[in-house]
């Protein structure tokens, strides 16, 4: 009963460090395709923006579901500002 109590305590003190997260993620842009969005991420990622792509389509199995559930760019708080930025500048070339 003892290492339980030990397992269910640690598994308790996780879960609180995972809710005291500093930084929140915003979602900065949406998209309804998977392609875009990982261009997205690749200008952000390139010029130092920690983001992540949040969406699910099956792993490309269902690509109609992003019409419905568009896939996500997210940024911490901090970086929002700049990462709009970013993405609203024309492509060079």
């Amino acid at each position: 009963m003892g290492a339980s109590d030990d397992r269910a305590a640690k598994n308790r003190r996780s879960h609180t460090k995972v809710s005291d997260v500093a930084d929140q993620l915003f979602v900065i842009r949406t998209f309804s395709n998977d392609i875009d969005a990982r261009l997205a991420e690749s200008v952000l990622d390139a010029n130092g923006i920690d983001s992540s792509i949040i969406g699910d389509n099956a792993a490309g199995m269902l690509p109609y579901l992003n019409a419905m559930h568009p896939i996500r760019l997210v940024v911490k708080e901090a970086d929002v500002e700049a990462a709009l930025a970013l993405l609203s500048e024309p492509l060079a070339g």
